[in-house]
């Protein structure tokens, strides 16, 4: 990425996270000064990031005020997933009312873009592809808190005037994935040679690699005439799981045992992921580049590294 097509100046929440990590080190490349913002301290040899809670108003318009930066992106969220009886709470607090304080902060102090991450989690099982025009079912606490929070931005943006625009990626892998996520699990367990069981895996993913992600983000940033809109992130291409790990297993070479069907997935994740992207081609002249074989593979080498 180049000078022009960075802001000058961002804000990034979550930035201990994996997309945020991606986006920082390419916004810092193309010559934007980032501040990371992060509910927890940088870890020994990370990036130093402004310890604070995107749920805190007074904090977070402070911290608006002081850095006074062009463009923020909220990555701040937690996915909910082994939390039980309070993973809806938990989502809530973080995915809607964290990500609304840091919009609302933003916009009154002025700042000219707030770029805030939805999920394809919100519209739950639906047949593929789905537009930004659909209506959200969904069916996790993770999805059901994305959900609210992309009707609450743009219901924002029509009574304020804030200057949001909510991107809605699909499945996002690549090198740091989280490792409770199923490409992470499954490139750790062919590179360190162990026996993987999945589900039956006939559940589709469209799968859209982290630069790629990070390329949307950045011209949502920048692009005029993108405010009050919700734009997918999607390859386009559905791919089901048992083929995923198929290609991670053939590509890493490994020797170790591919079980599928030996596990029931949970019903929120049996729902498919399938993004049509021409709105994000129109508005942001994006498009995925990154194929998944170039995609997987770079994944698996950062794993043999790691």
């Amino acid at each position: 990425m180049t000078a022009s097509s960075v802001p000058n100046k961002a804000l990034v929440t979550g930035a201990g996270g994996f997309i945020a990590r991606h986006l920082i080190a390419a916004l810092e490349t193309g010559g934007c000064r980032v501040t990371g913002v992060d509910s927890r301290p940088a870890d020994q040899g990370q990036r130093e990031t402004v310890c604070a809670d995107i749920c805190d108003t007074g904090a977070m318009t402070d911290l608006m005020v002081r850095e006074r930066p062009d463009a923020v992106f909220n990555l701040a969220a937690v996915l909910g997933r082994d939390e039980g009886g309070q993973a809806l709470r938990s989502c809530i607090t973080v995915n809607l009312e964290g990500a609304l304080t840091v919009a609302r902060t933003a916009a009154a102090a002025g700042v000219k873009r707030i770029v805030l991450m939805g999920s394809a989690e919100e519209l739950g099982e639906q047949p593929g592809p789905h537009d930004e025009d659909m209506a959200a079912q969904p069916l996790s606490p993770y999805g059901i808190s994305k959900a609210a929070m992309t009707w609450m931005a743009l219901a924002t943006y029509r009574e304020l005037g804030a200057p949001v625009v909510v991107m809605r990626p699909t499945t996002v892998y690549g090198p740091g994935q989280p490792e409770a996520l199923f490409v992470s699990q499954a490139v750790r367990a062919a590179v360190g040679g162990q026996r993987f069981e999945m589900s039956a895996g006939t559940q589709c993913r469209d799968m859209v690699f982290v630069s790629d992600v990070v390329r949307a983000l950045v011209a949502a940033a920048t692009a005029p005439d993108v405010a009050g809109q919700i734009i997918n992130v999607a390859s386009g291409q559905p791919r089901a799981l048992r083929d995923v790990a198929a290609r991670i297993w053939e590509l890493s070479g490994t020797e170790a045992e591919l079980v599928v069907g030996a596990i029931d997935a949970d019903q929120a994740q049996k729902a498919d992921t399938w993004g049509d992207p021409s709105k994000a081609e129109r508005l942001l002249s994006w498009s995925a580049e990154t194929g998944i074989d170039e995609g997987l593979e770079a994944t698996i080498e950062a794993a043999r590294s790691a």
